[in-house]
């Protein structure tokens, strides 16, 4: 019994430990095969309605690939897993107005992690916006304009300089399979994330 509570005592400090041990959050260096890979979960997650494993993901991502601490990871998660759950389910453009708010305090909570100028409610509504062009099978262009925008707010550049890399994570948004009757080809989201986050990278040097 002694020995079963020193183990509980000790698995409670390593949580602690691993819950407030220091960290330096960064959203402009990561692997930007390993983020299409946790992107892309978190989307098949989100397309099935299987909230666990796509929540695992989108922690795994702000946590291990952004830095972000793990309250700040948790509560990233959260807002997200259940905005591309309502931009998923919502039956019409009216409903799909409720998923704005989870993307408001998703960035909203970056912007706080990682302590530094943002504009991060109008980088959520562009977010938001080009999902809701996702659903209703928009060009690539007029996506990938959307997703330069909510970038710009986010790294403080023009939104000119990300339209290559943001071209490229439309397409893996259009891959998804979010729009009504379409089906999702999980190989082409995983290769075109890779592709926008690799010139993101380039682009945030």
């Amino acid at each position: 019994m002694r020995l079963l509570i020193r183990f509980v005592l000790l698995l409670l400090l390593a949580t602690a430990v691993y819950a407030l041990w220091p960290r330096t959050p960064h959203l402009t260096t990561f692997d930007a095969n390993k983020v299409a890979k946790l992107e892309t979960r978190a989307w098949q997650g989100a397309k099935a309605g299987a909230s666990l494993d796509g929540a695992m993901a989108l922690y795994q991502l702000y946590d291990r690939q952004y830095g972000l601490s793990p309250v700040s990871a948790v509560k990233i998660t959260q807002n997200q897993a259940r905005a591309l759950n309502l931009i998923r389910t919502s039956p019409d453009a009216v409903d799909q107005e409720k998923a704005l708010p989870y993307f408001e305090t998703a960035l909203g909570e970056i912007q706080f992690a990682v302590n530094r100028p943002m504009d991060a409610a109008p980088a959520a509504q562009s977010l938001f916006h080009a999902w809701a062009l996702t659903t209703q099978s928009a060009p690539n262009q007029e996506i990938g304009a959307a997703i330069a925008q909510s970038w710009a707010g986010l790294y403080d550049k023009p939104a000119s300089a990300f339209t290559q890399s943001a071209n490229h994570y439309a397409e893996a948004m259009r891959a998804s399979g979010f729009a009504p009757g379409s089906s999702a080809d999980w190989q082409q989201v995983e290769s075109a994330l890779a592709q926008a986050y690799t010139q993101l990278a380039a682009t945030l040097k």
